[in-house]
């Protein structure tokens, strides 16, 4: 799901309106992003990161398994 950063208001100190950490790859700085990821998204929402952990199920996919068109429009209102 994108996040519109333009809306920000650049003087906020809410933590979750920055920019969510990069794991670059490097093993070596894993558990690093792994806590300021986890934090990233606790900021935004508690239980966001249920969702992440459980995943989400969709119906009605297509034949490819994929959602329509339709049904993404649905989830960015």
């Amino acid at each position: 799901m994108p996040f519109d950063y333009s809306t920000l208001n650049p003087t906020s100190s809410d933590k979750s309106h920055k920019k969510a950490p990069f794991f670059n790859g490097d093993a070596s700085t894993f558990s690093w992003w792994k806590s300021r990821i986890y934090s990233h998204i606790t900021d935004i929402d508690d239980e966001l990161w249920e969702i992440v952990e459980e995943g989400v199920t969709f119906e009605n996919l297509d034949e490819d398994g994929r959602l329509t068109i339709a049904d993404k429009k649905k989830l960015s209102t």
